[in-house]
Order: structure tokens, then sequence, then C-alpha cells
């Protein structure tokens, strides 16, 4: 008997999967941040988005990486960690750089074999990760799921965000992927 753990499907079901894994689920890891708690806890909304994007775009064959990649939670936890350790060692300045230097090279980019692939994932993460400015960053709004802040203070954090991301649709709209509206997932294509 062969026992196999399929990868969550959609914007939903890759943030409530995150949320429910170690060490995000654990009260100490997810309040760990005391000094800078909203900006903790925004970044980690930012980066369970991207998370949510990079995996979403795997159903979409070479329309949403141009070679299938294996990305998984582990990529999203040890950058959650990563992040919570720069946020926590540097009280007074988020060193962003060195931070995106390991989503993109190590984290997340160590498995991308393709330009295009490289570039894609600097704009995600860029864009949705690290307060990205200008036209690509007007472009995801009102498309990427957007979360009034007061879902991340007092002692109710946790659980407004897990209800936040329980009352996003079941199947994210492409557009939610950085896609064009008509993009449609390989899986649907083929029946």
């Amino acid at each position: 008997v062969k026992i196999v753990c399929e990868p969550p499907v959609g914007m939903k079901a890759n943030i409530l999967s995150a949320l429910a894994s170690e060490p995000l689920c654990d009260e100490m890891f997810f309040g760990g941040c005391p000094v800078r708690d909203q900006e903790w806890k925004r970044a980690l909304f930012d980066l369970l988005v991207c998370h949510g994007v990079v995996q979403g775009r795997r159903s979409y064959g070479a329309l949403g990486w141009s070679a299938p990649y294996e990305f998984a939670d582990t990529d999203l936890l040890l950058t959650a960690q990563q992040l919570q350790v720069y946020l926590t060692d540097a009280p007074l300045e988020a060193p962003l750089k060195a931070l995106q230097y390991l989503t993109l090279e190590v984290n997340y980019g160590g498995r991308l074999r393709e330009p295009e692939d490289e570039r894609l994932l600097r704009v995600l993460v860029t864009d949705l990760c690290c307060g990205g400015s200008g036209s690509s960053r007007e472009t995801w709004e009102g498309c990427r799921p957007t979360c009034d802040l007061a879902v991340f203070v007092g002692e109710d954090a946790f659980q407004g965000l897990a209800s936040f991301a329980a009352a996003l649709p079941q199947d994210a709209s492409p557009v939610m992927q950085g896609l064009h509206p008509f993009a449609v997932p390989v899986e649907l294509s083929n029946s």
C-alpha cells in the first residue's frame, strides 16, 4: 500500500493547510514577534498569499510555470521562520534584501530551472510580499485577497486570519493567480 499526500489545490486550501501546519499553528510562533507584532502578522499574511499563488499556478501547467516544479509547504514554513528571525533580530529595520534573496534564490528559487520562472517568482515575491510599488503592484490590487488589518490585532489574530482564509472562494479565479481571466487549469481543460 502506498500513501500519497497531494498538495492542497486553490488559494483557500493552501492558506488553510499552511495555517494548520507546524510551526504556524503554534501560538508561541504566531505571536513570537512582540516588538513588531502587526508588521510580522501582515508579512506572514502576504507570504501565505504569495505561497498560495506559487502553488496555485502549478495547476495551470505551462501557463502557470514553464516547467513543473514541486514547491512544498516547507518552502513557506522555512521562509516564515526566517522572516520571524529577521524581524526579531533587527527590531528597527527589516532586512528585506536578505529575506528576498533567501526566498528567491534558496527557499523557492532553488527549485527553478527556467529564466522566465525566475523572473516570475521575483515579481511575485517583490509585489506580494515585499511591499512592491509601481505599476506591477497596481496590477494585483483588486485581484489578490486583501485583509483588514484589524484581523491581526489582539488575542484572536490567528483565528481572525483562519476565518478570513476560510471565507475565500473555493476556486480562486485565474486573475488571483496573476493569469488571464480566461485561463483554465490543466485538469479542467483535459476533461
